[in-house]
């Protein structure tokens, strides 16, 4: 603003600085601007709409009845009887595998060290002839203490990562179909679809893949029955 324009508003009894204090003054907003130069929204907090803390009796409860489904399924109930067959020649085929001593780990074959080596008409006619398969060699005779207890924990993390999911969207009172619907949901991601690639890429027979969908299918209806009765009240 010049001297003039100054003198004039005076003149009029106007304040000569309210103009330039309204355009110094700061503008204040929320809007974060991004590198295109575009306005966006401030980034809101995270927040559990039922804590987490909250939910530990269905997790535990869920954990506990789960590893007793399990050892139900594969000891007392039928379906899975077939799923693992004996090795035909046993004896024979473990005493070549102690002869070999090959080391633990999981093998296909027939396979190659170097990829280029795919290429070649040896291994394309090994490929072609077979037979084909994977081989899995334990470092030490398997522990069913062990094997259980980590059984028992995988349940109890599964239950844990479910009650995060379903304490994000649903509050404390929400209905049972509500609580059932989400919690199962992400019972059957888990026990029903959470191994299938593996299977498809390394041989699991159809049969296997049947009994562990059925097994599967009930430890997610057994989780959203017994988050949706035990859900915290409002």
């Amino acid at each position: 603003m010049t001297p003039a324009d100054r003198g004039r508003r005076k003149r009029r009894g106007e304040d000569p600085d309210q103009g330039q204090k309204t355009l110094s003054s700061p503008i204040r907003t929320n809007a974060v601007c991004s590198r295109g130069g575009r306005a966006r929204p401030p980034m809101e907090t995270l927040t559990m709409a039922t804590d987490l803390l909250a939910l530990w009796l269905p997790i535990v409860v869920s954990g506990v009845v789960l590893f007793i489904l399990s050892s139900i399924f594969w000891t007392l109930a039928p379906h899975h009887k077939k799923d693992i067959a004996c090795l035909p020649l046993q004896d024979e085929v473990l005493d070549a595998l102690r002869k070999l001593d090959i080391p633990q780990g999981s093998y296909m074959f027939p396979n190659c060290e170097d990829p280029k080596e795919y290429k070649t008409e040896r291994f394309k006619a090994l490929y072609d002839t077979g037979p084909w398969g994977t081989l899995n060699l334990f470092p030490a005779k398997p522990s069913m203490v062990r094997n259980m207890g980590l059984t028992f924990l995988y349940f109890l993390v599964v239950s844990i990562v479910i009650a995060y999911i379903a304490g994000a969207s649903r509050t404390p009172g929400a209905e049972f179909g509500a609580v059932f619907q989400l919690v199962a949901t992400g019972g059957v991601l888990v026990y029903v679809l959470g191994g299938m690639m593996n299977g498809l890429w390394f041989g699991k027979r159809l049969r296997f893949f049947v009994t562990d969908a059925i097994d599967g299918l009930v430890y997610a209806a057994a989780t959203g029955l017994i988050f949706a009765l035990l859900w915290p009240g409002a």
